[in-house]
């Protein structure tokens, strides 16, 4: 239903003359080349992946603004055992789906590591507790390859559009990994890397990738020790 939904608008948005925008760039959408791995099958759920577009009008445009800062304002207020119900029927409401609301939410529970009057320390404290509670909320939003890809990409554009935040970004790649390893497993933060490594040198993809590297060698040295036993 959300593919159609999808598919509709964007045939809306060329019939009107209007040029779709993604709020995120960078990321590869190569085919892969890995058959049947999961590596695999979270790179090629990218370019299934629609992020922030425009509406087809303006009442449509003004949808994603409300919806944006009704998700905030509702995950911003506490995490609760009735948020996840809470934001699943705002995106509900817009006929979106509950993935429309992960950048939203991380803007959200990122708020604290976003302040840049805050030290560091204090920071990645805010972002431990904040995501500590949050794992059900992050995953009740949805689960698998797509999801997987959607919430690396929401912290990837909640970094590029916070200094402060893209300061802590490898901490918070390892605090989300460290929640549940089903909400972002090593195959999919591996596949973001494999793209963003490609990204033109002094990006912001780019200096995110450089800056998780420490991440995404311990990564590959628990993989390999699990393969050995």
């Amino acid at each position: 239903r959300q593919r159609s939904l999808d598919a509709a608008r964007r045939r809306a948005r060329a019939a009107a003359g209007i040029e779709e925008k993604k709020e995120l760039v960078g990321w590869s959408t190569d085919a892969p080349t890995a058959n049947g791995s999961a590596e695999a099958e979270a790179a090629a759920a990218v370019g299934a992946l629609t992020v922030g577009d425009d509406g087809a009008a303006a009442g449509a445009a003004a949808e994603v603004v409300p919806l944006h800062e009704a998700v905030v304002a509702v995950v911003g207020a506490g995490v609760g055992e009735g948020t996840l119900a809470a934001v699943t029927a705002l995106a509900e409401a817009r006929d979106l789906g509950p993935l429309d609301c992960l950048r939203p939410t991380l803007e959200a529970l990122l708020a604290g590591a976003a302040d840049g009057a805050a030290p560091k320390k204090a920071r990645l404290a805010a972002s431990k507790a904040a995501l500590g509670g949050a794992a059900a909320l992050i995953g009740g939003l949805g689960s698998g390859a797509v999801a997987q890809v959607a919430l690396l990409a929401a912290l990837q554009a909640c970094c590029e559009a916070s200094p402060p935040l893209a300061e802590v970004f490898e901490h918070v790649l390892l605090q989300l990994y460290e929640l549940d390893g089903e909400l972002l497993p090593e195959e999919a933060i591996f596949a973001w890397a494999d793209g963003a490594a490609r990204a033109p040198a002094g990006s912001a993809l780019r200096r995110l990738h450089d800056q998780a590297k420490p991440v995404l060698e311990w990564l590959k040295e628990a993989d390999e020790e699990s393969d050995e036993d």
